[in-house]
């Protein structure tokens, strides 16, 4: 009985120690699957973040190729420019002669109608239309020349505006491969910096599930004893419960024949005539 007792009250500290236990490996678990959810989070952003970096570069890399594809014909164009402008020699002279004398197409007519109108109408000495004749003939031959050239000018103006378009064009062309080159760089620097992130949460992650795996296999392990340890303590009460109404059913009788010897004694007593003792009339009111 003594040994019974003793091995329920050790029965009964190891399942208050396995109930601790569990208690601390269940708040482990929740602490390691809670961990595993903010990771498994952080993963899934670092994923994302990558993807929006590679399609924000690619679609910065493909302007890029556009704009290099856009700024090869148009150097072209403005080398065939470069090589196009310009007048001879002979044309710069004569339009530099112009500005020198302030002589435009319109002051050179002005002038060959004066002449013409005071040859004809005004009487004047020969040697005075010779002279007037001579200048007639060398203002219109100075128009015939501005008005021969006058084509190659505006050529050569519409050669210089295309020019300052071309290189403008040129220009704002290098200026977006620059940016948009730049701007590339940037995301694919970014989209390094998450794939390094991303392999050291995946690191992580897998030393918690690690932690995780261990922390469940305690829980489940110390659940499995205590299980096992309940059941050897329901064994050991009903054990103790069932040698406990034995021992009681034994004293009670035990009681009973004790009482049933006394009663006897008593009657034999009453038979004989014997004198009962205040002891034996208290026996008889108990029995």
């Amino acid at each position: 009985m003594d040994d019974l007792t003793s091995e329920l009250k050790r029965c009964q500290t190891e399942t208050g120690r396995l109930k601790s236990e569990l208690n601390n490996l269940d708040r482990e678990k929740q602490t390691a699957i809670s961990k595993l959810r903010i990771l498994k989070q952080k993963i899934r952003d670092s994923i994302r973040q990558i993807r929006e970096a590679k399609s924000r570069r690619d679609l910065l890399t493909s302007s890029v190729r556009e704009s290099k594809t856009e700024l090869e014909p148009a150097v072209k164009r403005l080398n065939e420019l470069k090589a196009k402008a310009g007048l001879p020699e002979k044309e710069k002279t004569i339009i530099l002669n112009m500005a020198r004398s302030h002589n435009t197409q319109a002051s050179i007519k002005r002038d060959i109608e004066r002449l013409e109108t005071r040859i004809e109408t005004e009487a004047i000495r020969f040697d005075e239309e010779q002279r007037l004749m001579k200048l007639l003939k060398s203002k219109k031959k100075t128009l015939d020349e501005i008005e021969k050239l006058l084509p190659a000018v505006e050529e050569e103006k519409a050669v210089v505006r295309e020019l300052s378009e071309s290189r403008e064009k040129i220009s704002g062309l290098k200026e977006k491969i620059r940016a948009n080159a730049a701007e590339s760089q940037r995301h694919h620097e970014h989209m390094l910096a998450s794939i390094r992130s991303l392999g050291e949460l995946k690191a992580q992650e897998q030393d918690a599930y690690k932690a995780y795996r261990e922390t469940a296999d305690k829980f489940r392990e110390a659940n499995t004893k205590l299980k096992e340890n309940l059941k050897t303590l329901n064994s050991l009460k009903v054990r103790l419960d069932t040698e406990q109404e034995t021992r009681i059913k034994e004293r009670q009788e035990q009681k009973e024949k004790f009482f049933e010897e006394k009663e006897k004694e008593l009657r034999e007593k009453m038979i004989k005539g014997k004198k009962l003792t205040t002891k034996d009339l208290l026996l008889w009111q108990t029995a």
